[in-house]
């Protein structure tokens, strides 16, 4: 493998993010997040926890609120032009509203 080797990983890959590896079901295309690579993706996850430890823990929390669950970003979005209606949005991606904690502009979640 050459290039960047954050670039064989699928940006919004769900099965990275939750450490599992992509198989027939995932919807990536030509990602590198299987057993073959093992060692790449690792490496590739021990980088971004050096960057970020929180990188790869729960980004949504469930409050009880009555009989039942509220999500809620723990960060929030930053969402600027989508107006958080597309899967750029860390929160519309989670099936969760918008809330205080983000920084969002023009929301329509």
């Amino acid at each position: 493998m050459d290039g960047n080797q954050n670039s064989f990983f699928c940006s919004y890959c769900d099965c990275f993010a939750a450490r599992f590896y992509c198989d027939k079901h995932c919807s990536c295309q030509g990602c590198y997040n299987i057993p073959d690579y093992e060692a790449t993706v690792n490496m590739t996850r021990e980088q971004i926890e050096l960057r970020n430890p929180l990188a790869f823990t729960p980004k949504i929390h469930y409050l009880e609120y009555g009989d039942r669950f509220v999500g809620e970003h723990i960060k929030g979005c930053n969402c600027r032009k989508s107006m958080c209606q597309s899967k750029y949005c860390e929160c519309y991606r989670a099936k969760v509203g918008c809330s205080g904690g983000c920084r969002c502009e023009g929301c329509r979640n």
